[in-house]
Parts: C-alpha cells; structure tokens; sequence
C-alpha cells in the first residue's frame, strides 16, 4: 500500500493556518495598541518641557510692547537701550508729516543727558497696509531737558521721510544711552508726536534687579513686553 503524504504536525497531525480574516483582526488590534502606546509617550514628554514665558517682564521685557520700555529694567543701570513702540491713534496727524517725537518721563535726574543722535538705533514705520519706511536718515536733531520732576527726550526730523501718517501706523525707534532711575518703582510717562497732534501716557516699570535675557543687536522684538501704551496691549 503506498503511503500518503508526510503530515506536516509533530504529532502527526497536518498544520492549520490562520484564516486571513483572523490575521487581520489581530494587525489592526497590534496597530492600534503600539499607537496608542507611543501617543501617550509623547504627551507625558511633552508635558515636561517647560515652555520659556515671554509675558513676563523677567523673561522678556518688551514682550507687551510697551509705549516706551527699556531693555534692561534694574534700578541704576546705565548705556540703557530703550525702544518706543507707538501706534497711531489721532486722526489730527493724518495729512501731515512726522516732525518731532517728545518723550517724557516723570522723574527727577537725566535719564537722558548723555544722549546723541548717533544713539538713535533705529526709527522705523510700519505702515498699516502699505511698506514699511526707515526714518533714521531724516532726523535733525536730538536735545534733552530736565528738572527735579520730568526728564525729556525730543527728537526732531526734517519731515520729508514720513509723510502723510496714518492711524494704526506703528512708529518703532530704539535709543541707547539712557540712564534708568535710581530707585525701583513705577513711573508715569508721555509720547507726543507733532506737540499735540497724538499724545499717550504709559508706565516705566523699573525693578531692583533683573535676571531675563536682553533682546540684543538684532533689533526691535515684537511679541505678546514692560509697559501698556495707553490702549489694549501687540
């Protein structure tokens, strides 16, 4: 008698496979099992990362775009790089030209005695739908002014590089040489465009000590900064 063929089992019993619709069953449950898996490791990673806070004054002290804030806010500190962040909000200016930016601060000293105009970083417009302009080649003159209460910075420009303002204009200028007050505190202050034409009080916040980064060469920073501009806070 011829003998069948070899059964393919260790115990003499021929194999079984898997039926293909059981296979597939058992990929996706693997599937979404090692996705599941990996998913919760990546949120428990993510959670430990902590974020740096650039609301905060420590962190980034021009992160809510202060009217007029100051790199570095320790009581004292001298060779201040401040930056005045001005949005338009006075109709009067439309139609004219920029001819003068005064800033006064309300406290007693110089914060501004040693100031040039060659510590005139940067004076650029960002024209709400239209390009942005440099205006730092159309200043004249720089002169500062003091007395027990007030300290005062005035720049002036011959008026040919900012023509026809408008509002929602954004006006950025950065200054270095400035002296901080002596004193911790929170001091009163203005920015007045054209002796009048558009003038906004804000706040200069100054701390015994300040441990944040500095914003550095680079330029003016914008992001969610030390002082309100005397309207909702860019």
């Amino acid at each position: 008698m011829e003998r069948g063929p070899t059964p393919d089992g260790d115990d003499g019993s021929p194999k079984r496979a898997i039926s293909p619709v059981v296979g597939v069953a058992l990929m996706i449950v693997i599937t979404v099992l090692l996705s599941a898996s990996i998913a919760g490791a990546l949120f428990a990673f993510s959670g430990e990362l902590e974020e740096p806070n650039l609301e905060a004054p420590a962190e980034n002290p021009w992160a809510d775009d202060p009217l007029f804030g100051p790199e570095d806010p320790t009581a004292g500190a001298t060779d201040v790089r401040y930056r005045v962040y001005f949005e338009i909000e006075d109709e009067d200016i439309e139609g004219d030209s920029l001819n003068e930016i005064d800033i006064t601060v309300e406290v007693g000293g110089d914060m501004f005695e040693d100031i040039e105009q060659s510590d005139i970083e940067t004076f650029d417009v960002e024209r709400a739908g239209d390009s942005d302009l440099d205006v730092l080649g159309d200043i004249n003159d720089v002169d500062t002014d003091s007395d027990d209460d007030e300290s005062e910075l005035e720049i002036e420009l011959e008026g040919d590089g900012y023509t026809e303002p408008s509002t929602e204009d954004v006006i950025v200028v950065i200054i270095g040489g400035v002296d901080n007050p002596s004193t911790a505190g929170t001091y009163d202050l203005q920015v007045e465009l054209n002796e009048d034409e558009d003038e906004q009080e804000g706040e200069l916040e100054i701390v015994e000590e300040f441990s944040g980064p500095t914003v550095g060469a680079g330029g003016p920073m914008h992001g969610p900064l030390v002082a309100s501009i005397g309207r909702p806070s860019v």
